[in-house]
């Protein structure tokens, strides 16, 4: 109780402190501390967020009402090199003091640490936010195009800054939006035939809608969406940039007319630029180039093959098996050119980790009258064959004082010619730990270890008895791998021989959704040193040794030692299987001691048995993150398992 009111009072003090400080100590006279801002909508104050984020000066944050970031900024010295100096020169003969105590150098490292601690000071707390009138109008016109870009052509912003009390201030801001204008009609002026049916085909999908109030980022974002549209449907030459609208709102009383405007290609001929209509492109043939490099872009071709249409080059001998290199290619001879085909091809090579980052061209085919159809050209460079990874790391924990750890990897691509991959990894241990058993490992420096070994075989597609192209297509990146792993661990008591096989699963249906399915996870542990169990569990043989030694239990001498304790394994075994199988060897114990025995006994059978467990598991991701700097995101996992002890089932039957 009263270290909770010690706490309490700490918290007190702390929060008057922070309050009696001056806020406004770096505020020059002439200036004012921004302690508020507000936005008022035809007199009415807002209160969303993402109106005020338009503000280019938002007061210092607070927490509970102060400042404490600003305080603690006021804390720093303006000037600590000076500060410093004058608290070395204020008395005679401090400065030669501290050179004869520590010497010079450590007192230049004081100076250099005041400074340094000062600076930290500053970077840790916030500068006070003075208004600044010229923030205060760019502001203003920010919020009048945002106003504009949601509907509100004929908004009027103002400002005013309005002193408070010493030094402070605020700034009211007063929009008054007057009427928002709607999307009327919605027209379309397109050159080109093609263009004309593709869009007309997908009107209803479109972002700007009759009846709605007018919003800059819907034209924005259909205009993306047309762009996508048409070169997905064939368009190769299309680009954002022939797309305009014009929005009429003359004499509309609010109401805004729109007009879709699509260009005509621009094409330049001889140094002379003319319109044509645009047409529908399609892939005639699609070459694969499989080892790549820059080094051989000139030498000639001395392997090839054919498969489905696709025609693959190579400059050594053909290592790759056709089919695995065409699964991994989603542009496809005889069909029209699409965007996302680029796309998923891209993301499905990268995905096999055989090959760099591909190359992907597009010609015009010279042998086409109609140029209209294009040649793609695909080129990979393959990773190199074998890679070789090592790693080293020096631990603590609570259970181990000191360790070190090493590990290593072999991965083997394209090990059967179908985009393949093997890997072998190892990794081992070894540490020192006070809270080793006893035992012959305990007088050791290095008494705990472990050694592990994995196999892992991965191929470029789901291996499944019926076809899943249905239900899971290629573009969704599926993989197999099938998984073997041995480990053996010599820890603080109970050691371990374990072994474990996986089948797995994995595909990903968008760049935000991924799935594993684990068909089949087996596992086996064998338990080695079990006649270590009471040097491990010290609680329950202390309580064994308890109930022998209370006055009317009877049990057999050998299970004892000199000291009248249970000998470790046997006699601790013994005593429970006298008292479990109610042999006469052990007598006088309560029912109470009797069950307790028993629970101890059960306990240790379920921790030193050894287990065959098979388990099937699904998991769902689902994960926004665009990049490394994404700080706004979510990201939502949910797994289901099944799992048993298949001997321990097998034993209740039987």
């Amino acid at each position: 109780m009263k270290r909770l009111s010690a706490k309490i009072s700490l918290f007190i003090l702390t929060v008057v402190l922070l309050i009696s400080c001056n806020a406004v100590k770096r505020v020059e006279s002439d200036e004012l501390l921004l302690t508020n801002n507000t936005i008022y909508r035809n007199g009415e104050e807002i209160k969303k967020n993402r109106i005020y984020n338009q503000l280019y000066q938002e007061p210092n944050s607070r927490l509970l009402g102060v400042p404490i970031k600003l305080h603690f900024y006021n804390w720093a010295k303006q000037d600590p090199d000076s500060a410093f100096l004058h608290w070395l020169h204020k008395k005679p003969g401090r400065e030669e003091r501290l050179v004869n105590i520590y010497s010079r150098k450590q007192v230049d490292k004081m100076r250099e640490a005041y400074v340094n601690f000062n600076e930290w000071i500053k970077s840790t707390g916030e500068a006070p936010v003075i208004i600044d009138e010229e923030l205060a109008k760019k502001s203003r016109n920010r919020l009048q195009s945002w106003y504009f870009n949601n509907g509100w052509f004929n908004a009027q912003i103002d400002y005013e800054i309005l002193p408070t009390k010493e030094q402070r201030g605020e700034i009211n801001y007063f929009v008054t939006t007057k009427e928002p204008y709607i999307v009327d009609s919605i027209r379309t002026r397109i050159a080109s035939p093609v263009i004309d049916s593709i869009y007309e085909a997908h009107s209803s999908a479109s972002l700007i809608n009759s009846g709605e109030q007018y919003r800059t980022l819907d034209f924005n974002e259909e205009r993306d969406r047309l762009t996508s549209l048409f070169r997905n449907n064939g368009v190769y030459n299309f680009d954002q940039e022939y797309i305009s609208f014009e929005a009429d709102t003359v004499d509309t009383n609010y109401k805004l007319n729109s007009t879709t405007i699509i260009n005509n290609r621009q094409v330049n001929n001889n140094g002379i630029s003319t319109r044509e209509p645009f047409n529908i492109h399609k892939i005639s043939r699609v070459n694969v180039f499989t080892d790549y490099s820059y080094a051989n872009r000139l030498n000639p071709v001395t392997d090839s093959a054919q498969y489905n249409g696709y025609y693959i080059y190579s400059f050594d001998e053909l290592e790759f098996k056709p089919q695995a290199i065409t699964d991994a290619i989603f542009i496809r001879p005889g069909q029209i050119y699409r965007d996302r085909d680029r796309t998923r091809t891209y993301n499905r090579v990268s995905s096999l980790r055989v090959f760099k980052y591909p190359t992907i061209e597009y010609t015009a085919d010279p042998a086409d009258t109609t140029d209209t159809n294009l040649i793609a050209n695909i080129f990979l460079s393959p990773l190199q064959k074998y890679s070789l990874g090592f790693d080293f790391e020096v631990s603590q924990s609570n259970i181990m004082d000191f360790g070190i750890g090493f590990g290593g990897s072999l991965l083997i691509r394209n090990v059967f010619g179908g985009a393949e991959n093997f890997e072998i990894s190892g990794r081992g241990s070894v540490g020192s730990s006070s809270d080793a058993a006893r035992g012959s490992s305990k007088d050791r420096f290095f008494n705990i270890s472990e050694v592990g070994a994995d196999l892992k075989l991965t191929f470029p597609r789901i291996f499944l008895p019926f076809d899943t192209e249905k239900f899971i297509p290629k573009y969704m990146s599926p993989f197999t791998s099938v998984s073997l792993g041995v480990s053996s661990q010599n820890n603080i008591g109970l050691d371990k021989q374990n072994v474990n096989g996986i089948l797995n699963y994995s595909w990903n249906p968008s760049r935000i959704l991924s799935h594993r399915l684990d068909l089949l996870n087996i596992q086996y542990v064998r338990n080695v040193n079990t006649d270590n169990y009471f040097n491990v569990y010290r609680n329950s043989y202390n309580n064994l040794n308890e109930i022998v030694r209370s006055g009317n239990v009877v049990t057999s001498p050998q299970y004892l030692t000199q000291e009248g304790l249970l000998s470790i394994p046997n006699g601790a075994e013994g005593f429970i299987r006298d008292v479990t199988e109610e042999n006469s060897g052990t007598s006088g114990l309560s029912p109470g001691q009797r069950q307790e025995v028993r629970n101890i006994g059960e306990r240790k059978k379920r921790l030193t048995e050894n287990n065959l467990i098979f388990s099937t598991n699904f998991t769902y991701l689902r994960n926004n993150k665009e990049n490394l700097y994404d700080s706004d995101f979510s990201r939502f996992r949910f797994k289901v398992e099944t799992a048993g002890n298949v001997l321990a089932a097998v034993s209740g039957i039987a």
